[in-house]
């Protein structure tokens, strides 16, 4: 099977030996991980719409169990798993950090991420030497890969022209290389059990429409919106989005985080284009 870019491009820095196979498969990860000294499991269905809801369950939820134990059982020094901010969205404080406890999620791929993220803890109780990390929005220079899902939710944006202006609404963005740098400073052996949350940094809706702006080289219009229809425009996504393919990029769940998040106040703000 011809390679892809991607693979192609890795073995530049050294051999890369690929197994083909099912993730949901017990066979496949028995095969991914013989003769393994250590495993970074970033297998997921990443989606803000519930459409996946069967995959994201399989894949999300039951195979990164089966890939933690199977690799705890094998003695694997450290377990390396991507988890997501979402399971621990929303938090029972004003603040979300590594110990803030995996919420119960509202939408299939927080459910499945917080399915996820129950089992690793409760193997780290057992002493299981499992890293998590839960990264928020990630964003940056694409290498060899498809335009990730934060792309997908501004490219509607960026084709139209036009955006709302929220009030106190923000997100946190970071960079792929800053998560990147985070997971190769995890995988050495011995430190046990641990969990960073990689937020990176919190950016107003305004200021992200300014770095949109900025990147496209063109005004982007914003039309006045409050939090509350913001929010209901959420919702009507999630029913049209059962039926038509709308995209991953825009439900309930993004705008409550969008207009749940509390910008700072104590930083320069982005440069507007205009």
């Amino acid at each position: 099977m011809e390679q892809s870019p991607l693979l192609h491009k890795l073995s530049e820095f050294g051999a890369i030996t690929v197994i083909r196979g099912d993730v949901r498969d017990p066979d496949t990860i028995s095969r991914l991980l013989d003769d393994a000294e250590t495993v970074l499991h970033g297998a997921g269905v990443v989606g803000t719409d519930n459409r996946r809801e069967k995959l994201m369950w399989e894949v999300n939820a039951y195979a990164t169990e089966a890939v933690l134990r199977q690799a705890h059982q094998r003695g694997l020094d450290p377990i390396v798993s991507i988890n997501s901010y979402s399971a621990l969205f929303p938090p029972p404080g004003p603040v979300i950090g590594p110990d803030t406890p995996t919420s119960a999620g509202r939408s299939a791929y927080a459910k499945t991420k917080g399915y996820a993220d129950r089992v690793a803890r409760r193997l780290q109780d057992e002493g299981a030497p499992i890293v998590l990390t839960y990264p928020s929005s990630v964003v940056g220079p694409a290498y060899m890969t498809n335009p990730g899902i934060t792309e997908q939710g501004w490219a509607t944006i960026v084709r139209t022209g036009v955006a709302p202006r929220l009030r106190n609404a923000g997100m946190m963005m970071v960079d792929v290389r800053d998560i990147a740098d985070v997971h190769v400073a995890s995988m050495s052996p011995g430190r046990g059990p641990k969990r960073y949350l990689c937020g990176g940094v919190m950016l107003s809706f305004d200021e992200m429409i300014n770095a949109l702006e900025a990147g496209c080289g063109r005004h982007i219009k914003r039309i006045p919106v409050s939090s509350s229809i913001f929010r209901a425009i959420g919702k009507m996504a999630d029913v049209t989005g059962a039926v038509l393919p709308l995209g991953a990029g825009f439900s309930f769940e993004a705008a409550q985080l969008l207009t749940s998040a509390t910008p700072p106040t104590t930083r320069a703000p982005w440069p507007s284009s205009g």
